[in-house]
């Protein structure tokens, strides 16, 4: 498992996997530019989660869903008070209107992001106890992984057939 990286001010990009009642066993982060770095089991602490969101001091911090608000119950941190956080599901909604779907999976379909790890998607249930066995907790890193690098590339593209202000993206701003 990769060290935390702190790199200058920029994006940071997160998601979080958690079991059913809200403990969260995987933070997984990457910056505009770095690969996706992992933590989970020891690793997974306070201050290594409080230190991954430092390269967003100047930046933002993007998410696809309520992994904020679990991130800042699981480990009390106020990130919401720290750091500009944008939950890109409703800028895409703002940015595309009318779509049937705003999962993930249907964006990574429509903008040609493919996964090598889709079980998942199809069953989002067993990701908690695939996670708890050896065998299969390489398949749950992988689709975590590639939620977060996924996540950045449908940002970038979908801004550059899109394009939004940073007034307006600090508008959906989570408060």
């Amino acid at each position: 498992m990769a060290e935390i990286q702190i790199i200058s001010a920029m994006n940071i990009y997160i998601d979080e996997e958690w079991y059913p009642g809200g403990s969260i066993f995987l933070h997984s982060y990457a910056t505009d530019t770095s690969e996706c770095f992992q933590f989970y089991g020891k690793k997974l602490t306070r201050e290594n989660v409080a230190r991954s969101l430092t390269p967003a001091a100047n930046g933002m911090i993007f998410i696809y869903g309520p992994d904020i608000g679990m991130i800042e119950k699981e480990f009390n941190i106020n990130i919401r008070r720290k750091f500009i956080c944008i939950n890109l599901i409703r800028v895409f909604k703002n940015l595309i209107p009318n779509r049937s779907s705003y999962k993930l999976a249907d964006l990574e379909h429509d903008y040609g992001v493919h996964r090598k790890v889709k079980k998942y998607k199809e069953n989002i249930f067993s990701i908690y106890s695939d996670f708890n066995n050896p065998f299969k907790r390489k398949a749950v890193l992988q689709y975590n992984r590639e939620d977060v690098i996924h996540l950045r590339t449908l940002k970038e593209k979908i801004f550059k057939n899109h394009p939004i202000s940073k007034k307006d993206l600090l508008s959906m701003r989570l408060t």
